[in-house]
């Protein structure tokens, strides 16, 4: 990819997995695009350290401490990247409000929280497996949250590992006062001084 933004000419390229002929890019960026590079184990890790620019993960605190975040940094030291300027990224899906809302929405597809659907292919399965499931294993398994201190709670433990660049995915049955509370409350416990409303 770095080859075909920056290239002067028409080039060949035979790679492990694919082989391309007389490619060129017309329209070349004008500055280098960062790569980011989704990991969530040490092998892809490791192999995005040496080969991207930021990393994109989900996962336990715990787990992307002691086995992402190591290995994205050292590979990434190892081929002379800046430390400070490598993007952590932490994506995490959850909703904000009433936990009964919220919980009737996610069982839709709380059948991916169980884990011998891990494998399963066929979405009937896992759909109908979510009858087995009680709210309570869902709010254990989930960030479903009724207050905002328990989303600057889970940031804050992100945060402690080095994480630097949080993502969150609204599985909300109201989107609009998720916003609102972000801006309004998280952001401001940030020191971020959010942007007026239009």
């Amino acid at each position: 990819m770095r080859r075909f933004w920056s290239e002067s000419d028409y080039f060949d390229f035979e790679g492990k997995y694919f082989n391309v002929k007389g490619v060129f890019c017309y329209t070349k960026p004008k500055k280098g695009i960062p790569i980011y590079w989704s990991a969530f184990g040490p092998k892809s890790a490791q192999i995005g350290g040496l080969h991207a620019d930021h990393l994109m993960t989900s996962g336990s605190p715990e787990h992307l401490r002691d086995n992402v975040f190591p290995q994205f940094m050292e590979a990434a030291k190892s081929t002379g990247k800046d430390p400070t300027r490598v993007e952590k990224c932490v994506y995490i899906d959850g909703g904000y409000g009433n936990l009964k809302k919220l919980i009737a929405k996610y069982r839709l597809s709380a059948g991916s929280l169980i884990p011998e659907n891990f494998n399963e292919r066929d979405p009937r399965k896992i759909e109908a497996s979510t009858s087995k499931l009680t709210d309570d294993y869902i709010l254990e398994k989930t960030c479903l949250f009724s207050s905002p201190t328990q989303f600057i709670e889970l940031i804050e433990r992100y945060r402690k590992i080095g994480m630097n660049h949080f993502l969150f995915g609204d599985w909300g049955y109201d989107p609009v006062r998720t916003v609102e509370m972000f801006r309004t409350k998280i952001l401001p416990h940030y020191g971020i001084k959010p942007k007026k409303r239009r």
